[in-house]
């Protein structure tokens, strides 16, 4: 049976990524979530699609824009923990092309949590 590690704490002065991978972000509302995560002592990186919107509004940019986005963030080696703006059913689209085994590197690397 294999024991449960859990990743390092994020510390005040961290860079914390955020990312959309549902529905597209309330402006007022993300600016709102980046100013409390900068008030605990962090860095905010917002999510290259956190701006977008799909053509028919429902998602936060195209299904490649917001995997993208996400894969970015995961990549960045100075990223410490990756947030969500919000959830939504539309992450179900992009399951099947979740980079996993990036992830999984990058977990085994100790680099970064996800925390949803």
């Amino acid at each position: 049976m294999r024991t449960a590690r859990l990743p390092p704490p994020v510390l005040p002065g961290d860079r914390v990524g955020v990312a959309a991978l549902s529905g597209p972000v309330d402006p007022e509302r993300l600016e709102a979530g980046l100013e409390a995560l900068a008030g605990l002592g962090f860095e905010p990186v917002p999510a290259a699609n956190l701006g977008l919107q799909s053509r028919d509004g429902l998602f936060a940019g195209t299904d490649d824009e917001r995997l993208a986005a996400f894969h970015e963030l995961a990549a960045d080696p100075e990223i410490r923990a990756i947030v969500f703006a919000r959830g939504g059913h539309g992450i179900l689209r992009l399951l099947p092309g979740i980079d996993w085994d990036h992830l999984a590197a990058v977990s085994a690397r100790g680099a970064r949590r996800v925390l949803g």
